[in-house]
């Protein structure tokens, strides 16, 4: 079975190169390079900067959650096991390996997976009910071509509605329960939950007792905050990336936009909404503003690069530290 997943997660890799390669085909690959090494750097290194800048943004949400389920670990040991997961989990299908963050912290501080999984879940749950929120924010602030509304309004109420079912789960522990203990079937492919060596009924107590303590209003509040920082940043550097190839659209549309894109890229199922995240961010730029493909390409291309692709070098990194340092 891990064998087979395997050989999914390669052939979905594949087949997310393959998207990128023909819109770099349709879009002039020529072109498309050439506006990107024109790109002025007085908006290039900012977005880089940015890029950068949200790791350790990223890695504090996480230690807020954790910390209030009671597991304090120190930052510097956070960092790397955080971008590592992260590295993990763009990797996979619909982002699903996210658990991994979990395994590799039982791994570096000796926490038990049923008890930090819950802040991985919250944290997912905060990052759909951010970008959401962002993307009917633009939505609201242009009007949308009608083929393009029928598609993504939809996929938007799918994930409203998805939420919505979540907080409706976390309101009692008996459904909590049952939910955790399907999650926890469903992960069952993943080596480190086939080897847990404790039972499921067990495990499913632990995580249902730690995910209890994100009732707390004030933490919920905090970690919902910090979540639109990060996406709002995530789309302020696709908008630096607009400046540096010579276009100009109001920011908080490229902000939606690109919030759009994210919550389509997870649905499709792709490593890291890799190729169809960038599909959709040219097709929505495309198609409401009558913007040139190639340029729209470089700008998208170069944005997926600080917020993708360092993200996960940085990630491999620290994963090969941590198999160095755990041997």
């Amino acid at each position: 079975m891990a064998s087979l997943h395997s050989k999914l997660r390669i052939l979905l890799l594949f087949f997310s190169l393959a998207i990128l390669a023909m819109l770099l085909y349709v879009s002039d690959v020529t072109r498309v390079f050439a506006i990107i090494s024109g790109a002025n750097p007085y908006y290039v290194f900012p977005a880089l900067l940015i890029s950068f800048s949200l790791m350790p943004v990223r890695v504090f949400r996480w230690k807020v959650l954790l910390e209030k389920i009671r597991i304090h670990v120190p930052f510097r040991k956070l960092f790397p096991t955080y971008m590592a997961g992260m590295f993990v989990s763009n990797l996979t299908p619909g982002k699903v390996g996210e658990p991994i963050k979990s395994y590799l912290l039982k791994k570096t501080a000796g926490v038990s997976i049923s008890k930090s999984l819950p802040s991985v879940f919250m944290e997912k749950i905060f990052d759909v009910f951010s970008t959401v929120t962002l993307s009917f924010m633009g939505i609201a602030l242009v009007t949308l071509p009608e083929k393009v509304g029928t598609i993504i309004l939809p996929i938007i109420f799918l994930y409203v509605f998805a939420v919505t079912a979540a907080l409706y789960v976390s309101a009692r522990k008996d459904r909590i329960y049952f939910i955790s203990r399907k999650m926890l079937r469903l992960f069952g492919w993943l080596p480190f939950v086939r080897r847990l060596d404790k039972p499921l009924e067990s495990f499913a107590e632990k995580f249902n007792a730690s995910l209890l303590r994100y009732k707390d209003a004030r933490v919920s509040l905090k970690n919902f905050m910090l979540s639109m920082f990060l996406w709002a940043a995530e789309g302020v550097i696709l908008y630096l990336c607009f400046l540096a190839v010579g276009i100009e659209i109001d920011a908080l549309v490229v902000i939606s936009f690109f919030s759009i894109a994210v919550l389509i890229g997870v649905t499709s199922l792709l490593p890291g909404g890799l190729g169809s995240s960038e599909v959709v961010m040219v097709l929505l730029f495309t198609a409401t503003y009558a913007l040139p493909i190639p340029v729209v390409t470089a700008a998208v291309f170069m944005a997926r690069f600080f917020s993708f692709w360092v993200n996960v070098i940085t990630g491999a990194l620290c994963m090969g530290s941590l198999k160095l340092r755990l041997g």
